[in-house]
């Protein structure tokens, strides 16, 4: 499936009960094109949140975003990626580390999940 598509399967359960699947996927980040588009969608994203400010500064452990100030900061300074954070099984994690565009694997915290 393209990292963009989205799909719903819609399926009779027992007892007439609708059973809805849904699978839904970000795009990859070459799919943004280059640090340009995705540093127009980053900004974008930001002064939506901060059009609900007041809701986020309620629901984030931080305390105070102030938008205003962080937003500034990032038009006169340019956004940049540093790094990500990837969640899944150590192992197949590790694996990267064969890929010429990784430069350095920290493996954080680490739980035990039954992944079958």
């Amino acid at each position: 499936m393209d990292s963009r598509e989205e799909e719903e399967i819609i399926e009779k359960g027992m007892w007439d009960y609708k059973v809805v699947t849904e699978t839904r996927s970000s795009p990859d980040i070459d799919s943004y094109g280059d640090g340009k588009i995705r540093t127009e969608n980053f900004m974008k994203n930001l002064r939506i949140l901060q059009e609900y400010e007041e809701i986020a500064n309620e629901v984030t452990p931080f305390g105070d975003l102030d938008l205003n100030n962080k937003i500034s900061y990032l038009e006169n300074n340019s956004v940049r990626i540093y790094g990500l954070v990837i969640t899944g099984p150590s192992k197949e994690i590790l694996k990267l580390k064969e890929e010429e565009w990784v430069t350095n694997i920290k493996v954080g915290e680490v739980r035990f999940w039954n992944w079958k």
